[in-house]
């Protein structure tokens, strides 16, 4: 019975070019008149399981044959992309390497531009905190010699003026003594001017006398002393 159905199934056989392999395109009817119901010349009958599974086997070996033949070009086919993108994706990895490092440089670089920036932000901020610390210690010896200086000067002043006083007092107790002196020497000189008034009129009257007396006689009589005044001891307090 094979024999006779492998004829009639080699009719639907195909084959593609590139592979050589047999596969049949759709399952092929089975005629009656091929499979009869039994053998009148053997005698022998073929149970109907037989023949329903060897059919079925058939049809599943058709069907098993043609996915796998019919998957062999779409392997090669990828395959073939596969090789022939290869190119392409070496181009296009080594443009995302390119890419990834060009990313990492400027990564690196704007790392390094922070750093930078950091670092002259830190000196800056040293530098002002250096030449702030300097200002506060011009200022604060500036305040400390400004506040020696004017206590310095409020000491100078207060003394000058104890001096002032001093020789304002000294001066008034002058003034005083000197008015004293110039009373007494007021005091002296009218004196004086008073003893020579009267020295001069007495020897004046002598003259007189002698002038008119009849024996005209010398006077032996001596003019009177000349008195001088006397200065008392006086202190000034």
């Amino acid at each position: 019975m094979i024999v006779a159905m492998i004829p009639a199934y080699m009719g639907e056989v195909k084959s593609d070019g590139a592979n050589h392999h047999l596969y049949f395109s759709y399952p092929t009817p089975v005629a009656t008149n091929m499979v009869p119901a039994n053998f009148t010349a053997y005698s022998m009958q073929i149970p109907p399981p037989y023949e329903t599974a060897t059919i079925v086997n058939i049809t599943k070996q058709q069907d098993e044959n043609f996915s796998a033949i019919a998957s062999v070009p779409s392997t090669s086919s990828t395959i073939i992309a596969a090789s022939m993108s290869s190119p392409q994706q070496q181009q296009q990895q080594q443009q995302q390497e390119r890419q990834q490092q060009q990313q990492q440089q400027q990564q690196q670089q704007q790392q390094q531009q922070q750093q930078q920036r950091l670092q002259q932000r830190r000196s800056v901020v040293l530098a002002d905190e250096e030449a702030r610390k300097k200002y506060r210690e011009r200022r604060d010896k500036n305040n400390l010699a400004a506040k020696k200086s004017r206590s310095n000067r409020r000491e100078r002043e207060k003394m000058m003026q104890r001096k002032v006083d001093e020789l304002e007092k000294e001066n008034e107790a002058l003034r005083a003594q000197l008015a004293i002196y110039t009373q007494q020497l007021d005091y002296a000189r009218k004196e004086y001017e008073r003893q020579l008034s009267l020295s001069y009129t007495a020897q004046q009257q002598g003259m007189l006398l002698r002038d008119n007396n009849p024996t005209n006689l010398i006077p032996t009589t001596q003019p009177p002393p000349i008195l001088y005044p006397s200065f008392s001891q006086q202190t000034v307090t």
